[in-house]
């Protein structure tokens, strides 16, 4: 999709849903949109608009320069398993900015708590259990309100599907103690 140098307001829902939408361009002389990496902005690239549904990423690192991650921003993004957000100059996220990303498993906050969820900005319609890991500053949590559907929010970073060696450990001494109980109970019979 190539947005004009002429367009100078698109709507709300204008690109959500567009399964096969990989990326949005905009033309040179544009006032009032801009893009990066296909993903739309507004000109000074304060509000990201839309992330293209049908971008193949997994994961995705939202410019500094971003204030305000719009409604529907990331709707239906089901590639995506992971966003970074710049909290240091305080972002503020709306509603239904991350709606149905079933693939979403991780939201990054650095630089510091700045950064602000509204009602439903993390909703999930398809009836399916998900749990979400926020890696963020001490400190920061996501309001209640600002989660819709069946999501379990999880602070720290995912595991990467290894055992820990303390786990490892733990799990070895484990088998070990159940191993010397079998052979005391076969000792008495």
């Amino acid at each position: 999709m190539t947005i004009p140098g002429s367009v100078t307001h698109i709507g709300g829902y204008a690109f959500s849903w567009c399964t096969s939408l990989e990326s949005i361009e905009v033309e040179e002389g544009n006032t009032a949109y801009s893009s990066e990496n296909g993903v739309l902005f507004d000109k000074p690239k304060t509000v990201l608009i839309q992330y293209p549904v049908g971008k193949s990423d997994q994961s995705y690192a939202v410019p500094d320069s971003v204030a305000v991650i719009g409604s529907q921003a990331f709707s239906g993004c089901t590639s995506l398993e992971s966003v970074t957000i710049p909290g240091g100059n305080g972002v503020f996220v709306q509603n239904n900015a991350f709606v149905d990303c079933t693939s979403l498993e991780t939201i990054r906050i650095t630089g510091g708590t700045a950064a602000f969820f509204q009602d439903s900005s993390i909703t999930f319609m398809d009836g399916a259990e998900h749990t979400i890991y926020v890696a963020a500053p001490e400190g920061f949590f996501l309001p209640d309100y600002s989660l819709y559907g069946d999501v379990k929010i999880v602070y720290g970073e995912k595991p990467s599907g290894f055992p820990t060696v303390p786990a490892a450990v733990g799990i070895i001494v484990m088998l070990m103690l159940v191993g010397e109980a079998f052979a005391v109970r076969r000792g008495r019979n």
